[in-house]
């Protein structure tokens, strides 16, 4: 397995979970917070992407690029506003 599109799939996440925290102040994690809520999500979306794509699914390169950037760049960015949303609900109760 090449390690490539996993590492653009978490560099991706980290990259759009901070733009995505900076950009929606309210939900924003810090930095630290949101680079690792963004990893996070960046695996999990470029795992999803690609189990979405089934095994028959014979990319090219550039798609796998694509696809790995995607689907890092948005599970980073949806996990942060999860769990943002989460953590200002709970502080709201408290």
């Amino acid at each position: 397995m090449d390690p490539l599109p996993v590492i653009l799939q978490l560099v991706s996440g980290i990259a759009c979970g901070n733009i995505a925290g900076s950009g929606l102040h309210r939900l924003s994690l810090g930095g630290v917070g949101n680079s690792l809520v963004g990893f996070a999500g960046g695996a999990l979306g470029g795992h999803a992407l690609q189990s979405m794509c089934g095994d028959g699914f014979n990319p090219s390169s550039m798609q796998i690029f694509l696809s790995s950037v995607a689907g890092g760049a948005f599970g980073g960015a949806i996990m942060v506003v999860l769990v943002g949303l989460i953590s200002a609900s709970l502080h709201r109760r408290s």
